[in-house]
């Protein structure tokens, strides 16, 4: 059975996929509708069916930018907004308006958009469009050709002139906060891969190291203990000459979202490089550690993926070392990395798939 999808949804579906430039031109189309809705029953009441008929016409270019968006022609529709808006602009405050009404302030509106709009190896395009744009708007200020002989009163073109004006400044803050709030989310995005496995998505050694050093800190200063935990993944080499390398993904991330499900959301984990993975357990012993990775080692079904139509089984060997108050105040975390990792060899030569402590 198909699953029916709202409009809504597919709109919401269709905005994830692009990136910033077209969600601003996006924006900047249903702005457009917006004003004409409002534009166009005035117009009709007041002015007569011409202007009217003319401004309503204008959703029919408008919404083909939506038609070149989807045949992924992304410049092609910004250059074609642009200039359907330009033109829109230019031959209503021409033909039909006069300056007083400020609509040919539309025109400025377009020049800082289209900063946000185009991108920066776009420029040419950027640039001479605006040139046109600001040459119309020159243009517009100081001829009035009214061909149509719209009169209107004071209070009409005082109303037409605030209304272009909140247009105006609401088209521009639009496009601002799409773009502010697509930076935010790109700023978040380089924040977590600057410090995150791509992988994984456990952190990386450098941010794992400054936690550590952190906790090293607070045992200098007050000797409050703490574990720190070398996992390795046993014959994982053997896993990726057998079935290939994303086979051996496949069985990083299973792990890495195995020991994210079942450490505390005190611990933290990282990557430590290829298949060594690394844990520092706050206010743990080394005894509690080891206790904490037998829950989890006889949890034997969990660690195995299926891949193709192969089931790969693997399994982990650990190090842990926890300082005591006999470890030298000047502790520092290369000292500590050797004896979770000799811990760790031993774990290894015994057998593997064991847990050895530092003593």
């Amino acid at each position: 059975m198909v699953e029916k999808v709202g409009l809504i949804e597919l709109f919401k579906n269709f905005w994830k996929k692009q990136d910033y430039h077209v969600k601003v031109l996006i924006v900047c189309v249903l702005i457009t509708y917006s004003a004409m809705s409002v534009y166009t029953p005035w117009y009709f009441i007041r002015y007569g069916y011409k202007i009217g008929i003319f401004n309503i016409l204008f959703v029919i270019p408008y919404s083909i930018t939506f038609y070149i968006i989807s045949k992924k022609r992304l410049l092609a529709a910004k250059v074609w907004f642009y200039i359907v808006y330009f033109f829109h602009v230019f031959i209503i405050s021409i033909l039909f308006f006069e300056t007083g009404t400020g609509y040919h302030y539309y025109h400025l509106s377009l020049v800082p958009i289209s900063f946000i709009l185009f991108s920066p190896d776009e420029w040419k395009s950027r640039m001479t469009l605006n040139y046109l744009n600001i040459l119309a708007f020159i243009f517009s200020t100081f001829y009035d050709v009214n061909l149509f002989h719209i009169i209107m009163s004071d209070t009409e073109q005082f109303l037409l002139f605030y209304t272009a004006l909140v247009f105006n400044i609401a088209g521009i803050t639009a496009t601002l906060f799409v773009f502010s709030y697509e930076l935010m989310n790109a700023e978040k995005k380089l924040k977590f891969l600057a410090s995150h496995d791509q992988l994984t998505s456990l952190l990386n050694r450098r941010s794992f190291v400054d936690f550590a050093d952190y906790e090293l800190k607070r045992f200098r200063r007050g000797g409050r203990v703490f574990s720190i935990v070398l996992i390795d993944l046993d014959f994982f080499k053997k896993i990726n000459d057998s079935y290939g390398h994303c086979a051996g993904d496949l069985v990083l991330k299973s792990f890495s979202t195995l020991l994210k499900n079942n450490l505390r959301d005190t611990d933290i984990i990282s990557r430590f490089g290829g298949e060594e993975f690394i844990c520092l357990m706050p206010d743990t012993t080394s005894k509690d550690a080891s206790l904490i990775l037998d829950r989890i080692r006889e949890k034997k079904g969990n660690f195995k993926v299926s891949y193709k139509t192969a089931v790969i089984e693997y399994s982990f060997s650990a190090g842990i070392f926890s300082p005591d108050e006999t470890d030298n105040e000047e502790l520092v975390f290369d000292s500590v990395i050797d004896k979770a990792d000799n811990a760790l060899y031993q774990a290894k030569k015994t057998g593997r798939g064991r847990i050895c402590i530092s003593h």
